[in-house]
């Protein structure tokens, strides 16, 4: 059986010999073939400089540099397009995915399961933060028809016939956690309390990660269409019965002098709905458009393996 980890870095030079440090003797005691799949994502720093000089001493490194910097999505299907282990994990470089759970992982495969997630018990990472990933996950598991398991982030394990089939998903729009998801197979999860980071900062900000949240719910989803749609034909409905009670009032009751202020407020009201509908079919456009390109997702500058 072969191993491969794959790991996107982008500007990590200061944890890279941390991360070999802790991965390397626990693949080695785990007593099978393995391989590391670096993904250099456009580091400004020595990021990719330092991989190579890595290889030299575990020459079952791939590592591979990336034109600029594509995003992690990018990144990591890189990395699992390069992987061709029996099983593959997916794993950040600040190993707030501990690798000593690939032992368990491991061992979940092999009673069957093609698919073994590592839950997180518990998100230290704030209120505001925790509040809102709790939301996205029940809302795109409403909106979306697979589901994404809560509180599983790219850290899982995957058999390569899983691997294979996510490598066919070529949209450009890479929400990882709903792709690697899609496939479906049988599956398992493992729970585990996440460490807090040692070396750098996070690259994600909240600004990014809402992104990345309304990418996720626009590409595994159709239900804001349906929700306008929806909403569309409720206020016809009721403007549909208003015009009837217009129409017959003069036969029934006297008329009175017509509201300035109400007159304004449903043009104001019909006028937000219009742009909001408008700006939703605009956004899902613009996402048929990105993918009618066929741009490719990355673009390789350098490989050493």
């Amino acid at each position: 059986m072969k191993i491969s980890i794959v790991t996107p870095f982008f500007n990590e030079s200061e944890g890279i010999s941390f991360y070999f440090e802790r991965l390397v003797p626990i693949l080695n005691n785990l007593g099978y073939e393995y391989e590391i799949v670096c993904i250099d994502d456009g580091s400004e720093d020595e990021t990719f400089e330092m991989l190579v000089s890595y290889k030299i001493k575990f020459p079952q490194m791939k590592c591979v540099r990336l034109s600029r910097n594509f995003g992690k999505e990018a990144a990591l299907t890189c990395g699992l397009n390069y992987a061709d282990g029996d099983v593959v994990v997916p794993m950040d470089c600040d190993l707030q995915d501990p690798p000593e759970l690939l032992e368990t992982m491991i061992e979940e495969w092999k009673k069957g399961f093609m698919v073994v997630n590592a839950k997180r018990s518990d998100r230290d990472e704030g209120f505001m933060k925790s509040v809102s990933a709790r939301i996205f996950y029940k809302l795109i598991n409403k909106l979306s028809d697979s589901n994404i398991p809560e509180n599983v982030g790219d850290f899982r394990l995957m058999d390569k016939r899983v691997v294979q089939a996510v490598n066919q998903l070529k949209e450009k729009t890479r929400f990882m956690k709903g792709i690697l998801s899609w496939p479906g197979f049988k599956t398992t999860s493992i729970t585990y309390s996440r460490p807090s980071r040692i070396h750098g900062k996070p690259k994600q900000n909240y600004l990014k990660l809402f992104a990345l949240a309304f990418d996720g719910i626009v590409s595994f989803s159709d239900m804001p269409l349906k929700v306008i749609v929806g909403t569309g034909f409720t206020i016809t409905f009721f403007s549909f019965l208003y015009l009837i009670f217009i129409v017959l009032r003069p036969f029934f009751m006297e008329i009175d002098v017509a509201g300035y202020s109400s007159t304004i407020a449903i043009i104001l009201f019909l006028g937000g709905m219009n742009m909001l509908s408008i700006g939703v079919v605009g956004i899902f456009i613009s996402k048929i458009f990105n993918e009618s390109k066929n741009r490719p997702i990355y673009l390789v500058e350098n490989e050493v393996i």
